[in-house]
């Protein structure tokens, strides 16, 4: 995502050409998106774009990978891929409830709200832009007993509401087409993606089951899938499923990592198979599954790629 542009395109835009929408979202478990919108003035209107064209210029020089449900590089902006989402339009059609009814009810959601989202729509020569910028909600509650308030004149005024606040970070940009994650767990958050993962790891874990390489695969697939480690990298692996295929199937090599990782494995010679008996066998197996172990070239060291 080219941020340097972004960071332009609003700096430049006079009010005229730029809509600021301020949204707060509520998400069951389900997941079932409530969306509710409030007005703000223009000084939060001024005060909004302000604080966001200081994140985007904090953030433009970093550079950018492909997210991994793995984990992440410090420093490193990721961006995703809109296919890999499965509530994002849920995400999006949730801006589109009837306003009216959504003021009306904001206020006896303020404890359950998830996250905030500010839109920039943008009249540009190309045409309207769109930038929605997602963070979690700063919540401050009320104390359940005693007062909550301000000092002003050297007088002290208790605030019965509860409050929430819009700091000056941001965990997420959606803009021309792209998702761009600056706090990595927040794409997990926002989009519920644990349903989405744990449906691809069930599909790699079909193709390694007709491989037929694991004894006791039953058992080795119920685990997995109550291990969200283990869900994450299958879930990864699904993108380059044809890999869960071939893995396994040089038992040679199998017997050779076993040994030079010393990972004790119990491995069936006679069959050519793994023998699956308990959860602390769960990462290894993994790791087989996703090639993870490799010699380095330059340095003719064995080692694990823990990003595979």
């Amino acid at each position: 995502m080219d941020i340097q542009k972004l960071e332009t395109i609003i700096k430049d835009s006079s009010y005229d050409d730029l809509n600021i929408r301020l949204f707060f979202t509520k998400k069951t478990s389900t997941p079932i998106y409530h969306t509710f919108y409030v007005d703000i003035g223009d000084d939060v209107k001024e005060q909004i774009k302000d604080i966001t064209l200081q994140a985007l210029n904090d953030n433009k020089e970093k550079p950018q990978k492909t997210y991994s449900p793995i984990g992440y590089y410090q420093d490193y902006l990721e961006l995703a891929n809109l296919s890999d989402l499965g509530h994002l339009q849920e995400v999006f059609d949730s801006y589109y409830e009837d306003e009216k009814t959504k003021k009306k009810k904001i206020q006896e959601q303020m404890d359950k709200l998830s996250y905030y989202s500010i839109k920039f729509d943008i009249n540009t020569e190309d045409g309207l832009e769109e930038m929605i910028i997602f963070r979690k909600l700063v919540k401050f509650n009320k104390l359940k007993y005693g007062l909550t308030g301000f000092v002003s004149d050297n007088t002290f005024h208790q605030i019965s509401e509860n409050l929430i606040g819009i700091d000056g970070d941001i965990d997420l940009i959606y803009f021309q087409s792209e998702i761009l994650v600056i706090r990595h767990y927040a794409l997990e958050q926002v989009f519920s993606l644990r349903g989405v993962y744990k449906q691809k790891a069930k599909e790699t874990l079909g193709v390694v089951k007709n491989v037929d390489k694991i004894n006791n695969f039953d058992d080795f697939r119920k685990d997995s899938l109550n291990d969200y480690r283990i869900v994450r990298a299958f879930a990864k692996l699904n993108a380059d499923i044809d890999r869960a295929e071939r893995c396994l199937q040089n038992f040679e090599e199998i017997v050779t990592v076993n040994k030079k990782f010393k990972l004790q494995l119990d491995l069936d010679t006679s069959n050519h198979k793994i023998n699956y008996n308990n959860k602390d066998q769960l990462i290894p197996i993994s790791q087989l599954i996703r090639d993870s172990f490799y010699k380095s070239y330059l340095g003719q060291e064995d080692r694990i790629d823990e990003d595979a």
